[in-house]
């Protein structure tokens, strides 16, 4: 009996594994069949329907009359059931009730109706009749006869049903009502009035046509079967589109996601700060959702397009599965003139639903589903028509997956939930259905919450999903040739690609791509891929309509954008157009151009700007210039170019216009004008004087005019040298001079006095021999998702004075956003507002705000630094681009830095709202200062306090603007656009050469409030600070400089990112070295671990330098900045060098430093735990509990890390005793090995000592007897060893992990008669006491040993000093009683044989016998 249950046990196992090659073969085998009807992949077959050529749907009335009307002016027909069978019902008390359906037929087509009809009395009658859609008027047949029949009752027909049939000619009908209606006169035939009808089991069938074509090819599928959308074949619906609904469409992978093999679209909440009042009406956009669709990615055009899915439900959930025209202009996305409004590309909905919160509200439920066309000959003009409804007989859509589709051929569309034909529409005879829906449509799927028609959302949809198993799209042969027949004569667009361009270029995207038929071929662009999921009613836009629409182009910002080529009819504007969707991809100006600097010292040089005269052609005043006895005029050719020009007047001898410039000594300008003179002999001069009176250093050029040139403008150049007079300039590097034209005569009759002077476009420039060929050196164009963390750091905290922001490294502060570097105030939760004190004023900090800098990343020495931004404005924001040396202490955070402002600091940009400070220049002016001084105190002379440049008109949160400096040795210049605004040298300064000239950070914060801007207003939250870019770039002398600086500054070297363990004090310094006598020390602080929650928190310095080693050690686990720093002692003038690097301290763990320790917890049972040895600075919590098992875990500590605790496991052995071989005595000329067994295993002995001296492992060998933890093992001490020592007691020790034990063996002479001191081995002619050689020397009947015979059992002792007892993980965790681990390739005497072996040996014995049975039953 045993082994007929074995034989079955095996044969069960055979059978199965044959019936899962059988099944491997069977898919393959599918799979492949798949591949040869269709060469798309898919899981499923479209849905079989079930049609039965039956033009009536649900014949039998279940689910109580679904897809049937009723009607009647007084008293409607109805449906009823009796124990579950449905029917139709004309109820009695009636005289003009109906149960109808309409249904779509082919024009001169034969049909049968049949049916079952009850009349309750015997002379009842009801008529069958097929009249139009509304029951209006009766249909006529291909005769001209109207379609009815009379079905009359009798007695023996009264009260039963008669089965009826009804042939029919629909004639020229393309659709119509098939109805049973009871009819008589208000007060005609009473049996009529009192009667009850029932109707049941109803159908119309052509009488003899064919089979559909049911054989269905797949041309398109998704199965879902990706990590994530298939962005091949769906783009997104984003933003807020339809009506009052109330969510917000995103691409956020929350809300469309790809699990399991579905797509999923899921509601969430909208975030409270994002959430707002839909545009379109009243109701609050609250939640989140998805929506996508094929559109430029795949079209559809006849045939059966189905979906898999499981609904949501809900009050107010509105899924959709629908169509829309493929030349659609998706709400706006693409110009008006480019394709078709809504309804007029037609929309068939495949499957609405309208949730509600539990059973049926309103005709709203979750177990009903709708079928809708919309079309229409105008925008916005819906002539839609409700096909059928289907209400699930049993549950709701939610509880299950259902099947949704339609089968769309040419004119005619049929709806199907699972296998079931639910609606039927044929629009052959509808022209304006025609257009709408003969033409390609794309799929959309949608979960929409609340709107128009589904009300209210539930206030609790977040978490509703739309599952989606598969959307398929196929074919029969007949939906395939229409399409084919359509596209043969659509319109076409061919050369269309991905397009590639520049920041502000122009390129023509038609270029390549044509269309034929005549048509109008333009292009639409979308910002779909910059969409924005926060910031309220985001959307996405049209950015640019089309070929005529450069401008929009030109502005196109670096990005991913759509790019839809639309072809239309020139000549018929209600066919179709064509549309191709592609990518355009705009790179950043790889030029990275910094500004062109307008250098031009003279204002308004074209004297164009000022008022107009309120009449006439003169006025006495131009922007910038002044007069004496002068004018300017407008007269018309006076001016040489635009409309206006200085004008010195006839008969005048004293006639001047000039202009203040400020000029430095000791330099050379070049001044040029255009000036006409009328009177030949007529003389004027060109000059540079002080206040117009003092001639500066003879710089002037007289003017004459002569027959040649007389009333012709002529060029006149002026070279400038303002030399160094002490009577111009004093002690100044500068002074404010004035360019002048001037006529002067002191006759009152010559040329001078009686000719006019005209001066039009005057120009100064400085001529130098800086070079303004610029090499970019760095830059960043905030085009990433992410702050570069390789450029920027964060201060963090509350910095600066009374300010009322606090710095945070929050993406709610601090983002990248459409290429730019966005810091936005947001307000700080009330629990962590706390007071700031300066003087006598106290503030709230109540904002959350950004600042991030360079420092530690990128340091900047000489060159043209440059940001273009958009300010924020409002009451004292206070947003500033600025610099501080690269070795400042970071406001106390690093111990070796430079304090402020000995450290420097260059204020590129400053602005301050309107306000206390700001006044009415707030949000138009912009400040340019230096910070630097003696002492401490920020009183350098060229500081420049309050000096700033206006903004012509409007604010500076208008449009971006450009900041920066050029900074030279010695010199730098500030700009505001291309215009220098303020210009300073310093060369002569020596304590601004010493602040100054030394590498710098970048700055950018956005604070608010302070001390100078005063307070902060309370409506500053989203108040952004927007940076397209930073660059800098040198030219020639700057980078000499540069370099020149750096080639004296202290270096360091060596460093590197740092990781050490948590209580470790390691030297930092090591492998850090520096040159030219100078020291290195380290600072080290918390930045990368700040947090923002918990009122005034902030950065801290935690270890101030190498002799800190008390903080070092007291680090916590986690993440620091390492600042290296290099100086000289004493040296508080020269810059320091500074380099920062990342410090990571682990968490100490206890496991972590027993494996780095290679120590073994093992301890003998029943000694204390104070016996074993643990890493270093590890304590047992209770060092004199006993051991008392195998394994054993137990509490450690770690004192100097604050009582850190850990678990040790120890394993617990039996102390080491000697089993056999104890007091052995041998006799030399026996060939016999000293044999003692112990009750430890191999690999837990260490050494093996013979009176008191380690010897060599050569000299014995150890074998395992049992695998156990505290397995038995042999030592063997060889003959050849023993023969070498002298004959009496000796004293074996044998040490082990579980302690040490040792014996006295006796060495005897034999009886052959020799000496003790006689050679052992005769014939050698050896000394007793030299050295044997083992294994040779041995009696012929002893096998040597050659060091192969127990190679996998001998154990080499010094490789086993460290491992641990047999069997017990040296990774400290517990294994079973039983576990061992061996190192030997292959089973030995005592090991035990793996029970996978046993088994599979079993198993084939086991086949083998039933094998021969078989074969002896045979025989």
């Amino acid at each position: 009996m045993k082994n007929k249950k074995v034989t079955k046990v095996v044969l069960s196992v055979l059978t199965s594994m044959s019936m899962l090659s059988s099944y491997s073969a069977m898919v393959f085998a599918e799979n492949t069949n798949q591949g040869t009807t269709s060469q798309v992949a898919h899981e499923h077959d479209l849905v079989k329907l079930n049609r039965n050529n039956d033009l009536i749907i649900n014949g039998g009335f279940d689910n109580n009359g679904a897809s049937w009307n009723v009607a009647g002016k007084h008293v409607t027909g109805t449906f009823g059931n009796d124990n579950g069978n449905y029917y139709g019902k004309l109820p009695s008390d009636s005289n003009d009730s109906a149960v109808y359906q309409t249904v779509s037929f082919k024009k001169n087509t034969d049909y049968v109706v049949k049916a079952k009809v009850k009349i309750s009395n015997v002379k009842g009658q009801v008529f069958l009749a097929v009249k139009n859609n509304n029951l209006g008027a009766g249909l006529k047949d291909n005769n001209g006869n109207t379609i009815e029949k009379t079905i009359s009752s009798s007695e023996d027909k009264a009260g039963q049903y008669q089965d009826v049939e009804f042939t029919f000619n629909s004639g020229d009908n393309t659709s119509g009502s098939v109805a049973f209606i009871k009819w008589t006169g208000t007060n005609g035939n009473q049996d009529i009035i009192n009667e009850e009808v029932w109707v049941d089991d109803v159908s119309v069938k052509a009488k003899n046509e064919a089979t559909e074509d049911d054989n269905y090819e797949m041309v398109w599928a998704d199965d879902f079967n990706k990590t994530q959308l298939d962005t091949s074949k769906w783009d997104y619906e984003l933003g807020s589109i339809r009506g009052v609904e109330q969510e917000h469409y995103v691409n956020d992978p929350e809300n469309v996601y790809v699990k399991d093999g579905q797509l999923v679209l899921q509601v969430t909440n909208r975030d409270k700060e994002d959430q707002y009042k839909n545009p379109r009406g009243d109701r609050q956009v609250i939640y989140n959702s998805g929506s996508i669709r094929t559109h430029g990615k795949q079209e559809f055009l006849y045939g059966r397009i189905e979906m898999k899915a499981k609904l949501p439900k809900g009050k107010g959930a509105f899924p959709a599965f629908w169509t829309l025209g493929s030349d659609f202009t998706l709400d706006g996305r693409i110009s008006s003139e480019q394709g078709a409004p809504w309804p007029v590309c037609g929309e068939i909905d495949i499957m609405e639903m309208i949730g509600a919160a539990d059973g049926d509200a309103g005709g709203n439920s979750n177990r009903k589903v709708y079928q809708t066309l919309h079309a229409g000959s105008a925008a916005d003009v819906d002539n839609s028509t409700s096909v059928s409804t289907y209400t699930l007989p049993e549950g709701i859509f939610n509880d299950d997956y259902h099947i949704f589709g339609v089968n769309w051929s040419k004119n005619k569309l049929e709806f199907y939930v699972d296998d079931k034909i639910v609606g039927s529409f044929d629009y052959g005879d509808n022209e304006e259905y025609k257009r709408c829906f003969n033409r390609p449509q794309y799929i959309q799927l949608n979960l929409a919450t609340g709107g128009n028609w589904a009300g209210d959302a539930g206030n609790d949809l977040a978490g509703q999903k739309y599952e989606v198993d598969y959307v398929y799209y196929g074919q029969n042969a007949q939906q395939k040739a229409d399409s084919e027949e359509y596209y043969k004569n659509a319109i076409k667009i061919s050369g269309e690609h991905d397009v590639t361009m520049t920041e502000g270029e122009m390129p023509n995207l038609l270029e390549g791509v044509t269309s034929d038929q005549d048509s109008i071929l333009d292009y639409s662009i979308d910002n779909e891929y910059s969409f924005k999921t926060k910031g309220g009613l985001t959307s996405v836009d049209l950015v640019c309509s089309g070929k005529n629409d450069k401008q929009s182009l030109k502005k196109l910002r670096p990005g991913k954008y759509n790019l839809y080529y639309t072809a239309r009819s020139s000549t018929d504007s209600t066919k179709p157009a064509t549309r191709r969707t592609v990518i355009l991809t705009v790179l950043p100006n790889g030029k990275q151009d910094l500004i062109e600097l307008d250098r031009e010292l003279i204002k308004n040089g074209s004297f164009e700007d000022g008022d107009n005269p309120s009449t006439g052609y003169q006025i006495s005043s131009r922007t910038s210039w002044n007069v004496t006895n002068a004018q300017f005029t407008k007269y018309p050719g006076c001016a040489n170019e635009g409309d206006w020009c200085g004008f010195l007047p006839e008969n005048s001898g004293n006639a001047n216009i000039y202009q203040y410039v400020n000029l430095k000594k000791n330099t050379k300008y070049k001044l040029k004008a255009k000036v006409q003179l009328t009177e030949v002999g007529q003389t004027m001069f060109v000059n540079l004087k002080k206040n117009a009176q003092n001639l500066v250093n003879s710089n002037e050029v007289t003017v004459k005019c002569t027959e040649e040139n007389k009333g012709q403008y002529q060029d006149v150049e002026l070279n400038i040298d303002t030399g160094n007079e002490e009577s111009i300039f004093g002690n100044a590097n500068t002074a404010n001079l004035t360019v002048c034209f001037m006529k002067w005569t002191e006759s009152t009759s010559d040329a001078t006095y009686r000719g006019k002077v005209f001066v039009d476009d005057v120009s100064l420039t400085e001529v130098r021999n800086e070079d303004d060929n610029y090499n970019l050196v760095w830059a960043d164009e905030f085009n990433e998702t992410e702050l570069d963390k390789n450029n920027w750091g964060y201060e963090l905290g509350h910095i600066r004075g009374l300010e009322q922001q606090h710095y945070t490294n929050s993406k709610d502060n601090v983002y990248l956003e459409d290429g730019n570097l966005v810091i936005k105030a947001t307000n700080r939760k009330t629990e962590d507002q706390y007071e700031v004190t300066q003087g006598d004023t106290t503030r709230k900090v109540i904002y959350d705000s950004g600042s991030v800098r360079t420092h530690g990343k990128q340091e900047f020495l000489y060159g043209r630094i440059e940001m273009k931004a958009k300010l924020p404005k409002g009451q004292a924001v206070f947003p500033a681009f600025w610099t501080l040396g690269s070795d400042f202490h970071l406001d106390g955070n690093i111990a070796q830095g430079i304090g402020w402002p000995d450290s420097g600091e260059i204020d590129i940009m400053e602005l301050i709202g309107n306000g206390t400070a700001g006044g009415v220049n707030g949000n138009r002016q912009v400040y340019q200062t230096l910070h630097y001084g003696t002492n401490g105190e920020d009183d350098g002379k060229y500081a420049g306090h309050g000096t700033c440049y206006t903004l012509p008109s409007g604010i500076f949160n208008d449009d971006y603007h450009v900041f920066g400096i050029n900074w030279s040795k010695g010199k730098i210049e500030w700009y505001v656009d291309d215009q220098i605004v303020r210009t300073v040298d310093y060369s002569d300064d020596q304590r601004a050469l010493e602040c100054i000239d030394r590498p710098q950070y970048i700055e950018f914060n956005l604070a608010l409030g302070g001390a100078w801007p005063g307070a902060a207003g309370e409506n500053l939250a989203g108040t952004k600070y927007e940076v397209d870019y930073v660059r800098y770039a040198r030219n020639e002398q700057q980078q000499k400089d540069a370099d020149t600086f750096y080639a004296n500054a202290y270096k360091i070297n060596g460093e590197k990112d740092v990781t050490m363990t948590e209580g470790e004090t390691p030297d930092l310094l090591a492998g850090i070295t520096s040159d030219k006598e100078s020291i290195v020390d380290y600072s080290i602080n918390d930045e990368p671990m700040f947090t923002n929650v918990g009122g005034n928190t902030h950065v801290s310095l935690l270890c101030t330098g190498k002799n800190d080693t008390e903080s070092l050690k007291s680090l916590k686990p986690g993440s620091y900045n390492l600042y290296y720093t290099a100086y000289k002692e004493g040296d508080t003038v020269s810059a320091r060098t500074r380099r920062q690097v990342s410090l990571t301290v682990e968490e100490r763990t206890f496991e972590k430093d027993l494996a780095k320790s290679q120590l073994e917890l093992n301890g003998a049972i029943g000694s204390t735990l104070e016996t074993i040895k643990l890493p270093d600075g590890w304590e047992f919590v209770d060092p004199k509990e006993k051991i008392s098992e195998e394994y054993q875990e137990v509490d450690v500590i770690y004192p100097a890390i604050g009582g850190k605790v850990g678990k040790a496991i120890i394993n617990g052995y039996e102390k080491a005793v000697i089993v056999s071989g104890e007091n052995t005595k041998l006799e030399y000329n026996e060939s016999k090995p000293l044999e003692i067994t112990i009750n430890v295993s191999a690999r837990n002995i260490q050494k093996v000592l013979v009176d008191e001296k380690e010897i060599d492992t050569k000299y014995y060998t150890i074998e395992n007897i049992s695998r156990a933890v505290n397995g038995n093992s042999k030592v063997v001490l060889t003959n050849e060893y023993l023969k070498t020592l002298s004959s009496g007691e000796h004293k074996v020790e044998i040490q082990t992990t579980a302690g040490n034990v040792d014996t006295i063996f006796t060495v005897v002479k034999s009886n052959s008669g020799k000496d003790d001191n006689e050679n052992p081995n005769p014939g050698t002619g050896k000394d007793d006491n030299e050295k044997p050689n083992p294994g040779t020397g041995s009696d012929d009947n002893q096998k040597p040993n050659t060091g192969t015979e127990n190679k996998d059992s001998q154990t080499n002792v010094d490789n086993k000093k460290n491992e641990s007892v047999e069997g017990v993980s040296n990774t400290n965790k517990k294994t079973t009683k039983n576990a061992q681990t061996t190192t030997q390739k292959s089973t030995k005497t005592g090991d035990q044989a793996p029970v996978e072996i046993f088994i599979g040996c079993c198993l084939v014995s086991f086949i083998a016998i039933i094998a021969l049975k078989k074969k002896k039953a045979l025989k």
